[in-house]
């Protein structure tokens, strides 16, 4: 009985022994596994500790040195410990050079024309408006320079029969006007623009003269000295561009102390060479009062201005209708008088200078 219990225990010694020598194997060959077993998680395999992919461009190429285990990959990878896992970035940077071909359009800006006629007169006659471009009220001094060229036709019927018709007949009176005048009411709305000033005007003809010697030459003398008169007028615009005028010119002839020769309805004789002759040859004393209408519009890219003299009252009852068109060769203008007892048709040059403000504007 003992014999078998010494038997039975040194078996389970024994047992335990080759147990423990197992385990000891067992630990051994595991440590030595891992030591070999790099832990990079590389192209080898082996374990990753945090799960991730390191981030790579171009294509790595791994060495293996199987006597340091070592994993070195080529080139060296960009590790991002926050990108996805599984995923790679590539940034492509590109230069785009555009070369513009063809025809290159380039733009022609177009111009608008800008009248060179004052809109602060009609033709010798004076409007409500200033030429100022951002407004129409205020002072305004021009110079105005007409030349009655002549009669084209005209009729006088106290002539006897062959005798009443006549063409292209001198008349050679010069005008220099100075007109300054404040515009105190702008024509804004159902309110019209009103403007009062003083016109003064030195009247000279040019003819000719034969001497004895039977040669002819050129004569230039003031007829009248100075004519003066002081206007109201009244301007209202009724459309785009266009507008009508009335007004009324006081002479200073009686008021002038012998300075002013003449008013302007004395003027009317001079450019009618039949109503010249029918009062008697001479300029004649004209009444001082003188009544005006006007008109002005844009028509075919130009202006057209029109204007009435009506001297109130004088014998024959003369009316006097000037004309300006912009544009006209010379700045040739057709003027049209008449009375009870002829008509002249009459041909004129006419030039106006503004001087405050200097910029003209239609």
């Amino acid at each position: 009985m003992n014999r078998r219990f010494s038997l039975d225990a040194r078996m389970l010694r024994s047992i335990c022994c080759v147990k423990w020598l197992f385990l000891l194997l067992f630990l051994a060959s595991n440590a030595q596994a891992q030591f070999i077993s790099p832990n990079t998680g590389g192209k080898f395999g082996g374990f990753n500790a945090d799960q991730s992919t390191p981030t790579q461009g171009p294509t790595s190429t791994a060495t293996w040195d199987p006597m340091y285990p070592t994993y070195t990959p080529s080139p060296t990878p960009t590790f991002n410990p926050f990108a996805t896992a599984g995923t790679s970035t590539d940034t492509v940077t590109s230069t785009f050079t555009a070369t513009q071909t063809g025809t290159i359009y380039t733009p022609t800006p177009t111009w608008t024309s800008t009248p060179n006629i004052s809109r602060a007169s009609l033709v010798l006659l004076p409007t409500a408006y200033s030429n100022a471009r951002d407004h129409w009220d205020g002072f305004n001094w021009d110079i105005d320079f007409t030349y009655f060229i002549g009669s084209i036709v005209s009729a006088d019927y106290t002539q006897p029969k062959g005798n009443q018709f006549d063409s292209l007949e001198e008349i050679n009176v010069v005008l220099l006007t100075n007109d300054f005048k404040y515009a105190w009411l702008n024509d804004d709305g159902d309110m019209p623009g009103m403007a009062s000033g003083l016109m003064t005007s030195l009247l000279a003809q040019v003819g000719t003269s034969s001497s004895a010697a039977a040669t002819t030459s050129q004569t230039f003398q003031i007829a009248g000295n100075v004519i003066g008169g002081v206007y109201t007028v009244m301007s209202k615009t009724v459309a785009k561009d266009t507008a009508v005028h009335f007004g009324y010119i006081y002479g200073l002839e009686d008021l002038g102390q012998g300075f002013f020769g003449a008013n302007y309805s004395s003027l009317l004789p001079y450019f009618g060479p039949g109503l010249n002759n029918s009062l008697g040859g001479s300029l004649g004393e004209g009444p001082d009062s003188l009544y005006y209408l006007g008109f002005n519009t844009r028509f075919l890219d130009r202006n057209w201005k029109f204007e009435i003299w009506k001297p109130y009252p004088m014998d024959h009852s003369p009316i006097l209708f000037n004309t300006l068109i912009d544009g006209l060769p010379l700045a040739f203008n057709i003027g049209y008088e008449r009375w009870d007892t002829g008509y002249a048709v009459l041909g004129y040059v006419n030039f106006r200078i503004p001087l405050l403000p200097a910029d003209s504007a239609y």
